[in-house]
């Protein structure tokens, strides 16, 4: 599976991009994650992050393959409550550096420069163009947390706002809004992919966890506007606190009509 882009069915895109804590600055490290259901596929992309990472002042540097600023609002695979990830309309990994810290008023930044996003890990053509995003976060409250988000590469340019709010222990919602004009590497591409989500999870009992989400994506180009919906709702058992299963039923409504489906997920922590 390549990284060049998200496909509008996105079907377990694995967007893996760990939500590293950036309040925690541990004085050495290195990072490797890897995805190997495609790796068979010849440019299956299966080397996500690949990186050491050092402290200075507070702040951690990051070098090598990263997970790219503008992912942090992606939950970790352990912490997922859908069978599916929800759609982006952007590449994730790249080679390059990263800095990640608060700043003396509380906010939480993580930026970067990197090579190119759309491109196989192992492709001589890495750094052919230079990409920068950022993503800057602030706590409100202890309930409420806000982000925004801009990314700027040759040929496009991304920017989205996102929030987190948990008014109750057993109750968490999320939404997320982006915008991206124009395609990475094709200046001579107009065209404006736009959309979000709006997740909601409750979990009234420690055994069990209810959750809905409604995905949105859209492309606007010569052609005329290209979009669907994606409703998923479900419920997450953990028979352990090691194990959790997921099952989902997902309904995508586009122009044509509902195409829905049932998902499964089985998933063990150790």
């Amino acid at each position: 599976m390549s990284d060049v882009a998200i496909p509008m069915r996105d079907r377990q895109a694995f967007l893996l991009a760990q939500r590293d804590s950036i309040s925690r600055c541990v004085p050495s490290r290195m990072t490797i994650q890897v995805e190997l259901v495609d790796s068979n596929l010849e440019h299956a992309n299966w080397l996500r992050r690949a990186h050491v990472a050092f402290c200075t002042n507070g702040w951690e540097i990051r070098l090598g393959r990263l997970a790219t600023s503008s992912t942090f609002v992606i939950p970790p695979p352990n912490k997922l409550y859908t069978v599916n990830y929800f759609r982006g309309p952007y590449a994730q990994y790249a080679y390059g550096v990263q800095v990640a810290g608060k700043t003396s008023t509380g906010l939480s930044v993580v930026a970067d420069v990197t090579g190119a996003t759309g491109v196989p890990f192992q492709d001589p053509g890495q750094f052919d163009r230079l990409e920068a995003s950022a993503r800057i976060s602030q706590k409100i409250s202890d309930h409420l947390e806000i982000g925004n988000v801009l990314r700027l590469g040759q040929g496009f340019i991304m920017s989205g706002v996102d929030a987190s709010l948990a008014p109750h222990e057993k109750v968490k919602a999320q939404v997320a809004l982006r915008a991206v004009s124009g395609s990475p590497g094709q200046p001579q591409n107009h065209e404006l992919t736009y959309g979000g989500f709006a997740a909601l999870q409750y979990r009234p009992k420690p055994i069990f966890e209810l959750h809905g989400r409604l995905d949105y994506q859209a492309i606007r180009g010569l052609g005329g506007k290209d979009g669907d919906l994606i409703a998923t709702e479900g419920i997450r058992l953990f028979p352990t606190k090691q194990w959790s299963i997921t099952l989902d039923a997902e309904q995508q409504f586009s122009v044509t009509q509902p195409n829905p489906r049932l998902l499964a997920r089985v998933q063990a922590e150790f």
